[in-house]
């Protein structure tokens, strides 16, 4: 089976400058990481595309995929993964979900 390709929202990339900044207060280094971290979370959604729980909302099906206090939201599509949102497991995701992705 071929890989799908991987896209990220604008808001997905926003968020994953949040992120970075948040950390890298503390440690730019960990930031890095994180961040690497979960971009490859997202490029193994790509070959493995149902992993994480299903959710629905009125604008997409879409999956939630954690990981450790993180929460990547996705939509699969036959020739790609779109990540809507990569949010922090405490934010309020309805709250998330009413921003444009």
């Amino acid at each position: 089976m071929r890989a799908r390709a991987l896209r990220l929202s604008p808001s997905a990339r926003n968020e994953l400058d949040d992120i970075w900044d948040h950390v890298a207060e503390q440690s730019v280094e960990r930031a890095d990481e994180l961040v690497e971290r979960l971009l490859e979370r997202c490029k193994r959604l790509c070959t493995t595309p149902g992993l994480g729980r299903v959710i629905s909302h009125p604008r997409y099906r879409a999956r939630l995929y954690p990981m450790q206090s993180y929460v990547i939201v996705y939509v699969v599509e036959p020739e790609a993964i779109w990540v809507v949102h990569i949010t922090h497991g405490s934010r309020d995701l309805e709250r998330v979900f009413r921003k444009k992705p």
